[in-house]
């Protein structure tokens, strides 16, 4: 079980992250978004999760979120796809959004 203020530090993490303009792609060839990835990982697998549930359904609609939330499901993914964090973000805003990368990917 993770403790609350870690998930809102994650919260807060996203938030400042596309707020600051920070390179969030995940296959960025100039910076590789490592300064994001480097804030991630001050985060365990399990606590990404915990901060992914707790994201608002606003978030989602923010510009590069989907790209911010990519990085965070292949981190927090055992396979680094995603599909295994279906079950474990079921009925929330990042579930849906985990949803639809991984439509999109098997196209």
């Amino acid at each position: 079980m993770t403790d609350l203020n870690k998930a809102l530090q994650f919260k807060d993490l996203m938030y400042h992250a596309l707020k600051s303009k920070w390179c969030v792609k995940p296959l960025c060839t100039t910076c590789g978004a490592l300064k994001f990835r480097n804030k991630l990982k001050n985060f365990t697998d399990e606590e990404i999760v915990e901060g992914l549930k707790i994201l608002p359904p606003e978030f989602m609609e923010l510009e590069d979120s989907t790209d911010a939330l990519r990085i965070c499901f292949a981190t927090a993914s055992i396979f680094g796809v995603g599909g295994d964090l279906l079950e474990p973000l079921e009925g929330t805003p990042a579930w849906a959004a985990l949803r639809k990368v991984l439509d999109y990917n098997k196209k």
